[in-house]
């Protein structure tokens, strides 16, 4: 019974290669630095959705976006703002304590 699960698992897993994530693969490594190529394809009655996980919030990064003013998490998504700008709608799961000060990781 575990090893036909497993199999199922696995061939499930394995389906959920959509098309279009094969063809935007491929379009990334032929022009990985070029965003238009993929904008071509992609019709324009499509709603993108990007989701991502776990933005941490431990005590070194705390300390790291600490201003005189608040805090700025800017440098965090230096390097993923522009994919993430080219969603339609971003969800990402905020991994913090929101229980008071002192705020901890």
């Amino acid at each position: 019974m575990r090893h036909t699960l497993f199999l199922i698992i696995m061939l499930l897993s394995l389906s959920c290669t959509s098309r279009s994530q094969a063809r935007r693969d491929s379009i990334n490594t032929t022009s990985a630095d070029s965003f238009s190529a993929i904008d071509s394809i992609i019709p324009a009655d499509t709603l993108r959705l990007l989701f991502v996980g776990d933005l941490m919030q431990h005590q070194g990064q705390i300390n790291a976006a600490r201003t005189a003013k608040g805090y700025d998490y800017s440098t965090c998504f230096e390097y993923v703002k522009e994919e993430i700008s080219r969603a339609d709608l971003a969800i990402a799961n905020l991994e913090v304590t929101l229980g008071g000060k002192p705020y901890k990781g």
